[in-house]
């Protein structure tokens, strides 16, 4: 029997949280308008010192409106580190970082162009066979070469790599960091695996509408533990933009049994992309 579609967003128009959401994308908007300039200033341009400096501030604010806008932040000078300055000659660090700099769009669009497909795919290929060896910190250093060259998969596996202390200690948030760039990169993993970050409140702040949006992206690849995780979270109303729905999560949950069922890859594609539209996307 096929599983039919129902529209999350009517439960979402009748629930006072979807004006939360709308408030909160507009809170961001007004923190990077008022705070971005006094931040930049604090830069130093050494990346590493600038990243200790933020992370120091990002901990200090973790329970209030600021953390998701330290955590954007962080993760931009994440990208500037690892991703841009190394590709790009007079690379101007603040302008990148700055929210408001059509700098970031244009730098971010010129990078993809310059990464070496070939490097990436031979170093990727070397990591495999350091896994093969047990020998996950030579791995990790591999993953970590074919990932500053654009390699998704890379990206994701390094993100493990870091989160697992494979590569030195521990480091949860530049875990997030590896798994955001290989999920925009649509690594279906990485987009699981982020959102159990936030889900739990593991090196980021804790963000179920995020966890939400990353699990509904990674469903659309109909991968099914994902799928499952969509159906767990919207049968129980863990989120409470989408209380009432969980008939929908029932459903979801036997989707991700039926997948190679045309009918029910519609029903995933049709209501994620309404979860996805509800959430919008994230500030990078």
């Amino acid at each position: 029997m096929p599983i039919q579609a129902i529209d999350i967003r009517l439960s979402l128009k009748k629930n006072s949280q979807a004006k939360v959401i709308e408030k909160e994308i507009k809170l961001m908007s007004m923190l990077d308008c008022f705070f971005s300039d006094a931040i930049l200033e604090k830069l130093s341009g050494n990346f590493d010192d600038d990243i200790q400096m933020l992370k120091s501030e990002y901990a200090a604010c973790a329970n209030t409106v600021f953390a998701e806008f330290y955590e954007t932040l962080i993760f931009r000078v994440y990208r500037a580190k690892f991703l841009i300055a190394p590709k790009m000659p007079n690379f101007r660090y603040k302008e990148y970082v700055d929210s408001q700099s059509q700098y970031f769009e244009t730098c971010n669009e010129l990078v993809e162009k310059l990464f070496d497909q070939q490097k990436a795919e031979q170093f990727y290929a070397d990591a495999l066979k350091y896994v093969a060896m047990k020998d996950y910190a030579s791995a990790g250093a591999s993953f970590y070469a074919s990932a500053i060259e654009g390699n998704v998969n890379a990206q994701y596996n390094y993100g493990v790599s870091v989160y697992n202390g494979e590569v030195g200690e521990p480091d949860y948030l530049e875990s997030a960091f590896w798994y955001l760039m290989a999920s925009l990169g649509g690594n279906a993993k990485a987009m699981s695996n982020l959102g159990i970050q936030y889900r739990n409140g593991v090196g980021v702040k804790q963000n179920l509408n995020r966890m939400m949006y990353w699990y509904a992206k990674g469903a659309q690849m109909f991968m099914p533990s994902i799928v499952h995780d969509v159906g767990l979270v919207l049968a129980n109303e863990e989120v409470e933009a989408f209380a009432g729905n969980a008939s929908i999560g029932r459903a979801f949950l036997q989707a991700a049994y039926r997948l190679d069922e045309p009918d029910v890859r519609e029903f995933v594609t049709d209501n994620t992309e309404q979860i996805i539209e509800a959430l919008g996307d994230p500030e990078i």
